[in-house]
């Protein structure tokens, strides 16, 4: 993981299903910071809803009662980004990473389990 010289910005919307009801979250991430795909999902969703890890059986993010996933992770130019922050919450990857691992970022610690052997998760 490496600091970017260009961060990317990123419109987010997380999909909630808990029991019969669904419901989307929307906001834009600065990612400052570069991650692969799924640790980008991990991130935001464990730090969204947090407790969030990966349920083999049913090939989703949960936080042990509810399914998440991102619904829409569209790249946006900084233009948009800047218009769009005026409307809802923007969040550097960064910070989201530092509230949902600590400094990880800054130790090269990262949680060791069996889904990070298996390429899922953080």
């Amino acid at each position: 993981m490496r600091n970017m010289d260009k961060p990317e910005y990123y419109f987010v919307q997380s999909l909630c299903r808990d029991g019969g009801h669904e419901y989307t979250d929307s906001f834009c991430v600065v990612a400052d910071y570069e991650l692969n795909d799924e640790q980008f999902e991990h991130a935001v969703l464990d730090w969204n809803f947090g407790g969030v890890e990966w349920d083999d059986d049913r090939g989703e993010w949960s936080d042990g009662i509810r399914f998440l996933s991102i619904y829409t992770g569209e790249a946006i130019t900084k233009e948009e980004h800047d218009v769009m922050k005026k409307y809802i919450y923007s969040f550097p990857i960064s910070i989201i990473l530092k509230n949902v691992i600590g400094n990880a970022i800054e130790l090269g610690i990262w949680k060791q389990n069996e889904k990070e052997k298996s390429g899922r998760g953080l």
